[in-house]
């Protein structure tokens, strides 16, 4: 079984790399019919009802929309018309159908109502753009804008299962609040305690991001000198990894840790990265949170100011016409790595010293040409480094 997304023209929304057209996606998010049952006290409500949400970031109008159903083997549709409603992201859309007299409680005020008597265990529901009738028993078309197929005796389906079959005491949820569609009944539903929504609950927006994050942060441990950043994400929808990246001035940026995400999931996921060297002063961190496809988008910033132990070394003369002189304070006999780094990034030069205490060296700068240029000393995971420009 096949859908079709309906996508709405909508404002530009920049997300550090990418843009997208603002879109509506309305899906069936809650499906029940126990208001049939035969015994007083039997079911959960006095009426069968589905409930559509959208799922989007832009509005939908629902005129000439309509909800069709039929048994889970059947190729009868029956038909309720939605009204002329604008459902905003994050909006419930409740659809009573058949009453039953052994109900105990009352849905909440529906926003349309229809006369269908449905079964509580097995059937098959579609969403249409328009009011003309389905026909078939597995109908396909661009009309069709969700459909489930409900128990295992269902005869369509969209994705590789069935929703699972609820009964007159509970009913079908899409998982995540109504966000997770990954066009898979099978896994985009669950089974759990009715709760019927209108237009009037609360809204539950989806995130625009692949992954919704609960919290960021990163904190500093001196005494073993590294910062450990850690993350909550409440749903992944088709995540591949996160990229950590550490900047010294916020701007220029280099990868510290990839982590693998969980991929698709509904649950809260803990993470932990590590930088183990991070630099003496302000240490800037960001989380490249990479979908599958290749699409990203970047976490916002957080900064930690770590007392990470500093190599001394001074540099002079500063400006030069080319020669300077590195005077460097290492206590013990180390390699030192050397790297001279231009304005655009790159190293132009890289090269080990050994030190014994108070030395130094003379550095010939001038065959780079003139400019501004960083003099990085590592030495034992301790680094140092100095800007110098050449005149």
């Amino acid at each position: 079984m096949t859908k079709t997304k309906v996508y709405v023209l909508g404002i530009m929304m920049s997300f550090a790399h990418l843009s997208a057209s603002a879109q509506a996606k309305v899906v069936i998010s809650q499906i029940y019919g126990g208001a049939g049952c035969g015994t007083a006290g039997c079911s959960s409500y006095k009426n069968d009802y589905i409930e559509i949400f959208n799922a989007g970031d832009a509005a939908q109008n629902l005129n000439g929309w309509a909800i069709q159903y039929t048994a889970a083997t059947g190729t009868a549709w029956q038909i309720t018309a939605l009204s002329n409603f604008t459902l905003q992201p994050g909006q419930f859309y409740l659809i009573a159908q058949g009453a039953g007299s052994n109900g105990v409680n009352t849905i909440p005020t529906p926003n349309v109502s229809g006369v269908i008597a449905m079964s509580a265990t097995a059937c098959k529901v579609a969403l249409t753009n328009n009011t003309t009738v389905l026909s078939g028993l597995c109908p396909v078309g661009t009309a069709i804008v969700d459909f489930v197929g409900v128990g295992v005796t269902a005869s369509c389906r969209e994705g590789s299962g069935n929703a699972s079959s609820p009964s007159v005491t509970t009913a079908l949820f899409r998982a995540g609040n109504g966000c997770t569609d990954a066009n898979n009944n099978s896994t985009d539903f669950v089974v759990n305690t009715p709760a019927p929504r209108n237009s009037a609950t609360a809204a539950a927006i989806c995130s625009t991001l692949p992954v919704t994050f609960l919290s960021y942060n990163a904190q500093y441990q001196p005494a073993e000198n590294v910062v450990i950043l850690s993350w909550i994400t409440s749903l992944e929808q088709n995540a591949s990894k996160f990229i950590i990246e550490r900047s010294g001035d916020g701007s220029t940026w280099s990868m510290i840790d990839i982590v693998t995400a969980v991929g698709n999931s509904n649950l809260e996921n803990r993470y932990q990265a590590k930088d183990p060297k991070p630099d003496r002063g302000v240490n800037f961190y960001r989380i490249k949170q990479v979908d599958i496809d290749g699409s990203f988008i970047y976490t916002r910033v957080v900064s930690i100011t770590t007392n990470a132990p500093n190599a001394q070394f001074t540099v002079s003369p500063n400006p030069t016409t080319g020669s300077i002189f590195i005077n460097t304070n290492i206590a013990s006999n180390k390699p030192v790595n050397v790297q001279v780094i231009d304005a655009n990034g790159k190293v132009v030069l890289k090269e080990n010293h050994f030190f014994t205490g108070a030395q130094g060296f003379r550095l010939d700068l001038s065959r780079f040409g003139k400019g501004t240029y960083i003099i990085s000393l590592l030495a034992d995971q301790i680094k140092s480094t100095e800007k110098v420009m050449v005149y």
